[in-house]
């Protein structure tokens, strides 16, 4: 077992320094993307300073392309014309306005891109007679079988929308000449939708392309951490949706789950690293169908009404130094979110470390708690219990001595030395020190000073 173990942990270190490398050319500063789904381009241009304010970096858009004009949001991911930006979203001159007033604010614009396949509008599936494509750059009319190789790459989704033939050079130039008009109205990167339906040269091609203009990329892969090396056959080319590591936030979370699981969860290859990671506890098919995932959706008003389990994940994903973090449309005005991007880019550049709880204080060695050091400047404390968790007596191994606050109910903490020890000399006040924290909460501490707190 324990040869086990250190093999999986040897591979992860071989994986993460692979990863590095390969990912020099499609690497993204650190930064928080929120998923603006759905959204008129002329709304989201309106709350670009409030998202900025949260501290955003980057705003993700719905697919801007001429799709199936039905108003529904499925049919944005339904295309017809590459060569033209017309929606129910905006229009070309929308979509450069977005991009301008983003630009402004330090904010960069990311475009949710399809490629896999075109609409099922009309008799279009039957002539393939789309703008820019004719019968012989689409695959044969097979139907979808989730577990057939082949299907995954040919089939035509939903056994109607006809699958374009990604391995053509024809189909691969138009692909990047969409790109290079979305580039020309400001785009700054892209999201593959349905990428595990397309073959992976796909996207060395579309990485190469991403590479030379300077532009982020990343894919959507929906797969459980059982199933995760069709995850891995993208990462080469591209950052990947973590579907692993949200199925093993799924487990932390459950009822009688164990937070402890989500120290290390590449380390065990239950996620993917963080060179590649996309992370999210939230996205557009969760919150469109949440039972249509297999289970994979934490939100929980369609189960036993414990919102907080969603946002206290957030916590968990932005608490990390691993992963590029997205965040679902108004989830980041919740306060503890918000809380969460502060810290998140407050903690830029810092090492992320999950050590025993016990090293903290015996009695905080639970199921239900879970601390993240980033560097010796901050850390973050979740508590899925249902009760307060008060422990007058707590060691703090990894912190700088110092003053933190607490990024959302701006308290101070004091990490002072006590007979040699480093510990939490005042939380909140000179009156108590340890730590307390209260049911279903999460807490963000970030260094300020390095002189004691001024209570």
């Amino acid at each position: 077992m324990r040869f086990a173990k250190f093999v999986s942990a040897l591979r992860y270190i071989v994986q993460v320094l692979t990863m590095a490398v390969s990912f020099w050319a499609n690497s993204c500063s650190a930064g928080v993307i929120v998923q603006e789904h759905n959204m008129r381009f002329s709304e989201i241009e309106k709350i670009v300073p409030d998202l900025a304010a949260v501290g955003v970096t980057h705003i993700q858009i719905s697919p801007p392309q001429k799709s199936n004009p039905a108003p529904d949001w499925w049919a944005r991911y339904q295309p017809i014309d590459f060569s033209v930006i017309e929606s129910p979203l905006g229009d070309a001159t929308d979509l450069k306005s977005l991009t301008t007033t983003a630009h402004r604010s330090g904010i960069s614009v990311i475009v949710d891109v399809v490629f896999n396949h075109m609409a099922n509008v009309g008799d279009i599936p039957c002539t393939l007679a789309y703008p820019q494509f004719s019968p012989q750059d689409f695959h044969g009319d097979c139907k979808y079988h989730r577990n057939a190789a082949e299907d995954i790459l040919r089939g035509w989704l939903g056994n109607d929308l006809p699958d374009l033939r990604t391995e053509s050079p024809r189909v691969r130039n138009v692909a990047k000449q969409y790109l290079t008009y979305l580039i020309s109205l400001g785009a700054d990167g892209f999201r593959f939708d349905a990428a595990g339906h397309i073959e992976p040269d796909f996207f060395r091609e579309m990485a190469d392309f991403a590479k030379d203009q300077k532009k982020f990329i990343y894919g959507e892969v929906l797969v459980h951490y059982n199933r995760i090396n069709e995850a891995w056959v993208y990462t080469p080319y591209m950052s990947v949706t973590d579907y692993p590591l949200l199925a093993r936030i799924l487990d932390a979370f459950s009822y009688g789950g164990d937070l402890r699981i989500l120290k290390w969860p590449a380390a065990e290859n239950k996620a993917l690293p963080g060179p590649s990671s996309v992370t999210f506890v939230n996205n557009h098919d969760i919150h469109e169908h949440p039972w249509d995932l297999g289970g994979m959706a934490l939100d929980s008003r369609s189960r036993d009404g414990r919102w907080s389990d969603m946002t206290l994940a957030h916590a968990y994903i932005l608490g990390r130094g691993e992963g590029f973090p997205i965040i679902f449309r108004n989830d980041v005005f919740n306060p503890l979110v918000s809380a969460g991007v502060r810290f998140h880019e407050a903690m830029v550049g810092q090492s992320e470390f999950m050590r025993a709880a016990s090293e903290y204080a015996p009695n905080l060695e639970n199921p239900n708690l879970l601390m993240i050091e980033r560097g010796s400047h901050g850390i973050v404390v979740i508590n899925k219990g249902a009760q307060w968790v008060d422990e007058p007596e707590v060691r703090m191994p990894g912190l700088d001595v110092g003053c933190y606050r607490e990024n959302r109910n701006n308290f101070q903490v004091e990490v002072g030395m006590e007979g040699g020890v480093r510990k939490v000399t005042a939380w909140g006040s000179l009156s108590r020190a340890g730590l307390s924290i209260g049911p279903r909460d999460a807490l963000f501490l970030t260094k300020s000073s390095s002189s004691p707190c001024s209570f």
